[in-house]
């Protein structure tokens, strides 16, 4: 009889925690995916932060969350995750009442794109170990991870031979008046512009630069078409970083920069477009672009792209094409661009072991930009 007793107030306790796990488990529990930074670079490190927070009496014996990431965010190696098409994680905690639970990971951003965390499943069971509970969370933060970045010291061979002049007016024309900022010394700086301050600071070279009043543009043509199948995704990656590169580095002058490409943005699937502009919002905004280029999706006309443009611009404004592909549709715009009177160039990024053809290079202020095998 007494043994009778006990199972049933044992069934009846199972039973009442049961219903009262059922009913609660999930009442003031707060579970976020975060990241401590939202926009990188690729290559660069950032921390992926788990938060559980059970603000309640009621405490939870395991609780079991799983989540997927890109698998191009690269973790530690761990038992409680898995890498397939993307990155799965399956973890578990116990967490007591009024309980607050951070959880630090860190991983490497290796490609450029811009992904988010999926959904969760959380999955908690009972005090017995034996019911359990589930629920599908969703979640939605987002990485924005820019290209990576191509050292300064590699730029001025190409930009300084195809846009050197832009360059030098720019610092002729530099107001003594209007400060912009202060950056590490270049070969072309002046010794004058030295800040000696900054310089014995840093134990680095340090140059002021000055806002210019020429007003010269240089407008910049992406297009992400590859001239051949194999390993075209890598040269287009490639002719984005070249992009950046260049952006880059003439903003760093204050020459103001117009940017077109025919890649689509993976989640508008519209061409990207800015008209001239400077300023480190201006280079920010041309980056995010770049970072949310789908290279899957169907690439618009570069051709057609560039003489519509082209046709827009003031015929003094000089125009940079980076494009791997050079087909006769592309070098025919280019061709004509040049006998109008246009003062324009050609970045053509290419394997090392690969020389693009005579009929390319023979054209007006054509250079080729040497990529490196990956993978």
């Amino acid at each position: 009889m007494k043994l009778f007793i006990a199972l049933l107030v044992a069934a009846v306790l199972y039973y009442l925690q049961y219903k009262l796990y059922s009913r609660m488990w999930s009442r003031n529990l707060q579970i976020t995916i975060d990241f401590q930074q939202h926009i990188v670079e690729a290559g660069e490190r950032n921390v992926l932060i788990e938060t559980i927070e059970n603000q309640k009496w009621l405490p939870l014996p395991i609780l079991q969350i799983k989540f997927a990431a890109t698998k191009t965010f690269l973790f530690p190696k761990e038992e409680t995750s898995a890498v397939t098409d993307q990155y799965y994680r399956n973890e578990f905690f116990s967490v007591l009442s009024y309980q607050k639970i951070v959880r630090e990971l860190p991983f490497l951003c290796s490609k450029r794109g811009c992904y988010s965390v999926s959904d969760m499943d959380v999955i908690a069971k009972d005090l017995f170990l034996t019911g359990k509970m589930l629920a599908h969370l969703e979640h939605h933060e987002t990485v924005c991870v820019l290209p990576r970045k191509i050292p300064v010291t590699q730029i001025p061979f190409s930009m300084d031979v195809l846009f050197g002049d832009v360059v030098r007016k720019s610092h002729i024309h530099e107001d003594p008046f209007e400060f912009a900022g202060i950056r590490e010394y270049q070969p072309y700086d002046s010794m004058h512009s030295i800040n000696w301050k900054n310089t014995a600071k840093s134990g680095i070279l340090q140059v002021n630069t000055y806002h210019t009043t020429f007003s010269q543009e240089v407008h910049i043509f992406l297009n992400i078409d590859a001239n051949t199948v194999a390993r075209a995704d890598q040269l287009c990656e490639e002719a984005i970083r070249v992009a950046d590169a260049a952006a880059n580095r003439l903003l760093m002058e204050h020459v103001p920069i117009g940017f077109y490409t025919n890649g689509r943005d993976q989640f508008t699937d519209e061409l990207f477009e800015t008209a001239a502009g400077a300023g480190s919002n201006h280079i920010r905004k041309i980056e995010m672009a770049l970072a949310r280029i789908d290279l899957s999706r169907q690439k618009a006309d570069f051709s057609k792209l560039l003489k519509e443009k082209t046709a827009e611009l003031d015929p003094h404004a000089k125009i940079l094409l980076i494009s791997n592909y050079r087909k006769e549709d592309v070098m025919r715009v280019y061709e004509s661009l040049c006998a109008a009177g246009y003062s324009c160039a050609w970045i053509v990024p290419e394997f090392y072991d690969v020389e693009p053809e005579e009929q390319v290079m023979s054209l007006p202020h054509v250079q080729k930009w040497e990529a490196a095998y990956e993978g």
